[in-house]
């Protein structure tokens, strides 16, 4: 954001180095929709600013309605949690009507 945490910089920069063998670069995902993290910016808020961290780039997800996301994320985690008696019929049963 455009306030940036020294310690999470340093804690990003450090899980970036550990992994670079793997990892060349640091992926940070924004689930919003680009223009809705604009218009966070002007009102004070906003996203991410690559450049405080070593080799990252920002991509934008562009999912319209978190709250719906979230809630359908709850959903599908309470039944892997719970399938029911007959697990896999509750299971595929449960996802169906979601």
């Amino acid at each position: 954001m455009q306030n940036k945490s020294k310690a999470d910089v340093q804690m990003t920069n450090a899980l970036l180095r550990a992994t670079l063998l793997s990892t060349p670069a640091l992926y940070i995902m924004d689930a919003r929709p680009k223009i809705n993290a604009a218009a966070n910016r002007a009102a004070g808020a906003g996203y991410e600013n690559t450049s405080h961290y070593e080799n990252a780039s920002l991509a934008f997800l562009n999912i319209e309605n978190i709250h719906v996301m979230r809630k359908a994320y709850n959903e599908l985690r309470d039944i892997c949690i719970d399938p029911g008696k007959d697990a896999k019929n509750s299971f595929l049963t449960a996802v169906d009507r979601y």
